[in-house]
């Protein structure tokens, strides 16, 4: 029982993967937009949005106006959208995701 209470040996852990630093500036820069768009325009209607089991009305035409270089982010650019690459859409998904799962199904 004694082993249970000692906190773990750090010295030889290995460090965290930072994808992050790596990653293409545009990338982050798309990242960071997505972000920032939700933070201010998803996060303070969540919950009224979700007691109602509503949608918020305008979100789809914010996401319009504010992302433009995220408008279609998942749809092929021979198809009317951006063409980004796999790893970029699943960034930007993961992204506005962690602010709310139902807006990144809907944009």
């Amino acid at each position: 029982r004694q082993h249970m209470n000692k906190m773990p040996n750090t010295k030889n852990t290995p460090p965290i993967l930072d994808i992050y630093s790596s990653l293409p500036q545009t990338t982050k820069t798309h990242i960071e937009t997505a972000l920032t768009w939700a933070k201010n325009n998803v996060e303070p209607l969540i919950s009224h949005h979700w007691e109602a089991g509503t949608s918020p009305p305008n979100i789809f035409t914010s996401f319009v106006k504010n992302c433009p270089s995220l408008t279609g982010f998942t749809i092929p650019s021979r198809y009317g959208g951006t063409d980004h690459d796999l790893l970029t859409i699943c960034l930007v998904a993961s992204t506005l995701a962690s602010v709310d799962a139902s807006i990144t199904t809907s944009l």
